[in-house]
């Protein structure tokens, strides 16, 4: 079966910005979505650098 990364690209709050109550809305969206991807998802990941952001250009296989 073929694999596919997802990448998300959108504003970027820090955890440690947020207040308790919003960290976990945060968390709850992600892991209600994950949910519903379910055995698909083979890894959850991680952000990337902050303030990071590549072009396909940069991209080297």
């Amino acid at each position: 079966m073929a694999k596919f990364m997802y990448l998300y690209n959108g504003p970027a709050t820090d955890m440690a910005d947020m207040t308790e109550e919003q960290s976990r809305g945060v968390l709850k969206k992600w892991e209600l979505w994950m949910g519903k991807v379910g055995n698909a998802l083979l890894d959850a990941g991680a952000p990337t650098a902050k303030g990071r952001k590549d072009s396909p250009m940069d991209i080297r296989f």
